[in-house]
């Protein structure tokens, strides 16, 4: 009897709230690097936690000669923690509505937790200005879009200035100032 009210102890204490979690799973692909990320890494929306990574997977497109690997990032959403007026939860689930917010530019994008530990999580937020996608689902799950991160963004307008630089003549310039 002692280990029975135990197991219902640890069972109220512990997991009571996850009973009555309503999670749906998504997918989000990427294709940049993910370190950092890892399962049980937050889901945010604007700031609020709304769910977790649940798995992360490696896919080689093995039709494209260039070797691009894609990165499925399939994440848990709890739909009791989206609501909208009078206590309403959204339904994700539903593709008419994620398709609706896709449309109005819901995307998936990668942002820092932490600068010191290096901890990414799944940010989702509306772009507007995010080209229009029709929504696909895969194994069974819909898919969120996603964007490069703040950090890949950066990094490609680097890589542009560095080889826009490297067809300056600096020499051709100096004699100009001259």
């Amino acid at each position: 009897p002692g280990a029975l009210v135990l197991g219902v102890m640890g069972l109220v204490l512990f997991g009571w709230g996850r009973f009555f979690e309503r999670t749906e799973p998504f997918v989000c692909y990427f294709d940049g690097s993910i370190n950092g990320l890892a399962v049980g890494s937050n889901v945010k929306f604007k700031g609020v936690p709304i769910g977790s990574v649940s798995e992360i997977l490696l896919r080689f497109d093995e039709s494209d000669e260039s070797a691009n690997v894609r990165i499925p990032v399939v994440i848990r959403i709890d739909q009791s923690k989206i609501q909208k007026g009078a206590d309403r939860p959204v339904d994700l689930s539903d593709p008419k509505v994620l398709q609706s917010l896709i449309t109005r530019g819901l995307r998936a994008s990668l942002e820092s937790e932490s600068l010191v530990t290096g901890l990414l999580y799944v940010n989702l937020d509306f772009y507007p200005d995010a080209p229009p996608i029709q929504l696909a689902d895969a194994r069974d799950m819909l898919v969120i879009p996603t964007l490069p991160s703040t950090l890949e963004a950066v990094q490609e307008v680097m890589n542009r200035v560095v080889r826009e630089l490297d067809q300056v003549d600096f020499s051709e310039v100096f004699l100009s100032v001259e």
